[in-house]
């Protein structure tokens, strides 16, 4: 098996705000660019947030962060966890550093005087001219894999410090990202396309996830959420070793699949835990109220309408709490909506928000590659509780187009089933409602 030496990557992932109304897709910028270059020079790129588990990061992260040969930070948006490993790598280790950043990045006065290679962005926060950066990274790659004489600042000041001894972890290192792995990543994002049942056969295969990257655990996980395998990320959770699943975002989709179980107060107190520890986030809330929405509708079914309503309200609470947490996330948004016209209370915040989940929703479109299902259905949900028939019957046609599971369109379908019903019990027309819940049930 072939010993390829790691190249650690510290950038932020996902799309982030860049402060100035858009967002800066990472993702789209470390596949397109940064990964063709790593590999054109024989190096294998590893992405921090590839070490997801919170627990970890000292046992893994921290490895990878000292003891690959070369390294390539991304100073854009000034994110901490970056600018924290960096100090780390120009202190412990004398391997190469090197520094990347988006066009008009204002690079902190105390990296002013380190060369930074700067890469082109479009209006939409996506990468431009790629292959003249990745060749322009891959010559500084190579450039820096053939020098000997260290590039840290402070390696540079202090000569006389104890270089830090990094082969025993690359020796670690190179064992944990075997082929073993890169073979595992392929099949399950093969697998997550055609059903759970394939990817539980993967799964099977797994004697001991502590033996594998933490990668492997979470993309499996999440691929059982998209195709809305409940039990089997349940009965997977139970297998990845505790730290993996003490990262925020492993412990929210853990408490979906147990909402989705029935297991609701399993469910809450994952959720209430993460609020304790100050890590809840705008999907933290809106999972919690999506916790609380179904035990609202169980009330209703057994006829306990005290219990009901006592429900309603903390659904409501927990999707306003969501949305004010960022407003750009108009999932917590439409629901809290969603929950006010069932409610039909004179709630003054109803007309407060929806502009807002309207115009959040459009300014997603505008900076994003294109929408997504739950965007569009956003949009269908918007023009239903404006009563824009028209707008809405247009809008469905482009929600059909999107639809990927069947789950999914159950899922916007239930929304406007309670819109529909709460009209109904008003003495509102809402028939047309109906026509549109249909249409989406057929596929």
């Amino acid at each position: 098996m072939a010993d390829v030496p790691v190249c650690y990557v510290s950038m932020p992932f996902g799309r982030k705000p860049d402060g100035q109304g858009g967002d800066v897709d990472f993702d789209l910028i470390y596949s397109s660019m940064i990964v063709p270059a790593v590999r054109a020079t024989g190096l294998e790129p590893i992405r921090g947030d590839q070490d997801l588990a919170a627990g970890l990061f000292l046992k893994t992260t921290l490895k990878r962060l000292v003891a690959s040969p070369v390294a390539v930070f991304d100073l854009s948006l000034h994110n901490p966890n970056v600018v924290y490993e960096l100090g780390i790598r120009h202190a412990l280790c004398d391997g190469a550093t090197i520094l990347i950043a988006r066009n008009e990045t204002q690079v902190p006065w105390s990296q002013s005087m380190l060369r930074v290679l700067f890469y082109q962005l479009n209006a939409a926060g996506r990468p431009e001219n790629t292959s003249a950066f990745a060749e322009a990274l891959g010559q500084v790659l190579r450039a820096a894999q053939s020098s000997f004489a260290s590039d840290s600042p402070v390696r540079q000041l202090l000569p006389s410090v104890p270089v830090f001894d990094v082969g025993h972890l690359r020796r670690e290192l190179s064992e944990r990202d075997s082929q073993r792995d890169g073979e595992l990543r392929q099949r399950i994002l093969a697998a997550k396309q055609l059903g759970a049942e394939e990817l539980f056969d993967i799964e099977e295969e797994i004697t001991d996830f502590a033996r594998l990257s933490p990668e492997i655990g979470v993309l499996l996980f999440d691929a059982y959420r998209i195709r809305g395998a409940w039990r089997r990320m349940i009965d997977l959770s139970r297998r990845l070793p505790p730290q993996y699943l003490a990262q925020p975002r492993l412990q929210e989709q853990l408490a979906l699949a147990l909402n989705r179980s029935g297991e609701w107060e399993r469910a809450e107190k994952i959720l209430r835990d993460l609020a304790g520890r100050n890590a809840q986030s705008s999907e933290t809330c809106g999972i919690l109220g999506r916790v609380y929405k179904d035990q609202w509708e169980q009330a209703l079914k057994q006829g306990d309408e005290a219990r009901a309503e006592i429900f309603l309200a903390k659904a409501i609470e927990a999707y306003l709490q969501g949305f004010e947490i960022d407003w750009r996330d108009a999932y917590p948004g439409i629901n809290a909506l969603t929950l006010m016209e069932v409610q039909g209370k004179n709630d003054p915040r109803r007309e407060e928000i929806l502009p807002v989940v309207q115009y959040s929703t459009k300014r997603r479109w505008a900076t994003a590659r294109g929408t997504t299902f739950w965007d569009e259905a956003t949009l269908l949900e918007i023009f239903v509780l404006g009563e824009k028939q028209e707008e809405a019957r247009v809008q469905l046609s482009r929600v059909l187009a999107q639809l990927q599971h069947s789950w999914m369109g159950e899922t916007t379908a239930r929304n406007l089933r309670l819109i529909r019903e709460a009209r109904e019990r008003r003495g509102m027309p809402a028939a047309w409602i109906q026509d549109i819940e249909q249409q989406l049930a057929k596929h």
